[in-house]
């Protein structure tokens, strides 16, 4: 009876701890969702105000330029003069909404591509002269879809933008490498590093909402980010991967 009233009570305690991980499993795939459409929204909300203010007040003055045209049809000098205001209104319209674009699409990854844009990121931030940011490459060229180019692009602003924050750093170098089955690119640098177990900790306590928006930029990409705080032989460094099921996607 003793053995059989243990055996019950190890079961009922592997199912509760059971259900009690898959909670949290869902738990937390619920917040990186929320972050994911958080990320969205704001990129949308920031979007349509610049739209509205910009170019809706621009397409209001063209709409009352050709109101006025309309009413003093017998006027070629007015028609002539209110046309002319009215293309180079245009011309300024244009000019917004590439501006909108290029907010939407780093115009570094059109013009040079995901690796030389990331190289010219490193140079620009080694220029503003707070830290030495090495960019590496594997001897393969590396060529990514858009879209995995413009989410990796963003995480990996986010990730220097955080090391610059709060590591204390000197010295970072950013190495990106493709094999047979993934492409990595990893982080190493000088200063005080964070471990992917207080990662989660932070996420799981709702807190670090950054964070959990690189978690969400890099499922949507379907890759993996490891954080590790180093060791006396080894520099704190983190490591993203990417299988190359990307080339779908």
């Amino acid at each position: 009876m003793g053995m059989l009233i243990l055996v019950v009570s190890i079961i009922l305690f592997v199912v509760y701890y059971q259900k009690k991980v898959l909670a949290q499993k869902n738990n937390f795939q619920r917040q990186l969702l929320s972050a994911t459409v958080d990320v969205q929204e704001k990129e949308r909300e920031r979007i349509a105000k610049n739209v509205h203010d910009d170019l809706g007040m621009k397409l209001s003055v063209i709409r009352q330029g050709f109101q006025k045209i309309m009413r003093n049809t017998e006027s070629k000098e007015l028609i002539t003069r209110v046309a002319g205001e009215n293309i180079r209104v245009i011309d300024d319209s244009i000019e917004i909404v590439r501006n909108v674009a290029k907010e939407l699409f780093p115009p570094g990854l059109v013009k040079l591509g995901f690796t030389k844009s990331l190289a010219e990121l490193c140079k620009q931030i080694t220029n503003a002269g707070q830290l030495t940011v090495s960019f590496m490459q594997g001897n393969s060229e590396i060529k990514l879809p858009e879209k995995t180019g413009l989410q990796l692009y963003r995480v990996t602003q986010e990730l220097l933008n955080n090391i610059i924050k709060h590591s204390a750093a000197t010295e970072v170098r950013v190495d990106l490498q493709r094999n047979e089955t993934h492409t990595s690119l990893t982080i190493t640098h000088n200063g005080k590093g964070i471990s992917s177990v207080e990662i989660n900790k932070l996420m799981n306590e709702e807190k670090g909402t950054g964070l959990k928006s690189l978690q969400s930029r890099a499922q949507l990409i379907n890759a993996a980010i490891n954080y590790e705080t180093g060791n006396s032989e080894q520099k704190p460094f983190i490591e993203v991967h990417i299988g190359h099921e990307e080339k779908n996607h």
